[in-house]
């Protein structure tokens, strides 16, 4: 699975579970600052950031810091993402 199959996929999917969502990456150049996660969702008061990497996938230096200190989730599979709304 692509990354931006996942990425489609977990929008997708948050939106329904009643999040608001803001993509900030669809595989094309942008001008974020190094490290921003491909999405952001927001519900009940809480923020949620999130990563979409294929199972090849490698995420930059400044996501895989995030990735380690818990700030940003990485979802590699249409599971990761299932199971995080679980």
């Amino acid at each position: 699975m692509t990354e931006r199959d996942i990425q489609k996929y977990a929008v997708s999917l948050l939106r329904k579970a009643g999040y608001k969502v803001f993509v900030t990456s669809n595989n094309r150049h942008t001008a974020n600052t190094a490290g921003t996660p491909d999405i952001f969702a927001f519900k009940s008061g809480t923020w949620f950031a999130f990563e979409c990497k294929s199972d090849t996938g490698k995420p930059t230096k400044e996501q895989q810091e995030l990735i380690d200190l818990s700030a940003i989730y990485l979802i590699r599979s249409i599971e990761d993402i299932d199971g995080f709304i679980e």
